[in-house]
């Protein structure tokens, strides 16, 4: 499964954090590769297609131990079937070729605003949401 080939990029004590999931009631830290691959397995239920394509990638800061990029992620819900295209930041540490934290933030408020507005003004699956 391609959860545990992406959980597999951290080291055992690895962490993914995404603080914007607290607005959601989801916990924002799982650390170590059972509790990424969990994670990843349930949004991957939400987005079953959900990818970044290499002309959507910025990375703005570069280090051999740590990265900062900015990235668009491009996904179909499985719930509405309206295709969703988040840009996302992330802070990447790694540590002997393993990523020892990865933090993304997305801009949730505005993700949630206009598809709030899209909700009350169309009413097909097929519309998209753009959180930039």
């Amino acid at each position: 499964m391609i959860q545990n080939t992406l959980a597999s990029l951290f080291a055992d004590d690895g962490a993914f954090e995404l603080p914007f999931l607290r607005s959601l009631g989801v916990g924002p830290r799982y650390s170590g590769r059972r509790e990424i691959t969990a994670l990843l397995h349930q949004l991957l239920k939400l987005y079953p297609n959900f990818a970044f394509a290499p002309d959507d990638i910025q990375i703005l800061i570069e280090t051999p131990q740590k990265t900062f990029a900015e990235y668009v992620a491009h996904a179909r819900a499985a719930a509405t079937g309206r295709a969703v295209h988040h840009l996302f930041t992330g802070y990447l540490v790694a540590e002997a070729g393993k990523i020892k934290l990865l933090r993304e933030t997305f801009n949730r408020w505005r993700w949630r605003r206009r598809s709030c507005r899209m909700e009350s003004r169309y009413r097909t699956a097929r519309d998209e949401v753009h959180s930039f």
